[in-house]
């Protein structure tokens, strides 16, 4: 990704009420998983911030040397297992034929490093039950469920009622997110008195969801 900021400058600006640090990570390092640079600024920003807590997410690009970092400063740590790529060599689990396979090979040198900083995390949380057993199989420790939530409506909102059933889908439109599954469904299932409609790649398939 392209940023008119020199290479791991970090911004400050305001969110709400919210601080945020930007951290200019150039494309080329997008698939790093050590990443002594990026290191560098999260050692200043920790240190400035004094954080009792560290939630970490999908740290791409970041690099797992925050892990110590934190450790080093006393701050307590979190995870957040968004994807596979803390367990696993391909982030989403796919093979070369876009299959998912549970069981991958984690000898590599990679894994390891990234394994090693996984053990020193405080507490490990997963949006799902399935994937928190996922991660609980391959890591033999305790994973709590928190489930992705939704911003409820600030109002009641009327319901038209008609005979029609309207389908929506909330997700990327690719396969690692699995939305081909569930076209592949309704495909395949004769929902009577159902409406559908697309907005991107699959807008020519006459059977999709309302995006």
């Amino acid at each position: 990704m392209k940023s008119w900021l020199p290479p791991y400058s970090v911004i400050r600006y305001e969110y709400g009420k919210v601080t945020v640090f930007g951290v200019a990570v150039p494309s080329e390092d997008a698939a790093a998983h050590e990443n002594p640079r990026f290191d560098e600024a999260v050692k200043d920003i920790i240190k400035l911030v004094q954080p009792d807590i560290a939630h970490i997410h999908c740290i791409q690009s970041m690099g797992v040397g925050m892990v110590d970092i934190c450790r080093e400063a006393g701050v307590k740590t979190l995870v957040t297992l968004h994807d596979a790529w803390w367990i696993c060599p391909n982030q989403f689990m796919l093979d070369e034929n876009e299959v998912f396979r549970e069981q991958w090979n984690t000898e590599d040198e990679r894994s390891k490093i990234i394994a090693r900083a996984l053990s020193k995390i405080d507490m490990l949380l997963a949006p799902s039950k399935y994937f928190a057993e996922l991660h609980e199989r391959t890591l033999g420790r305790n994973v709590l469920v928190n489930k992705n939530g939704v911003t409820r409506p600030l109002g009641q909102i009327s319901k038209r009622k008609k005979d029609v059933i309207r389908f929506g889908y909330v997700g990327g439109k690719t396969k690692i997110k699995g939305v081909h599954l569930i076209f592949g469904s309704f495909q395949e299932i004769p929902f009577p008195q159902y409406r559908t409609g697309c907005r991107g790649q699959y807008a020519q398939r006459r059977r999709a969801f309302v995006l």
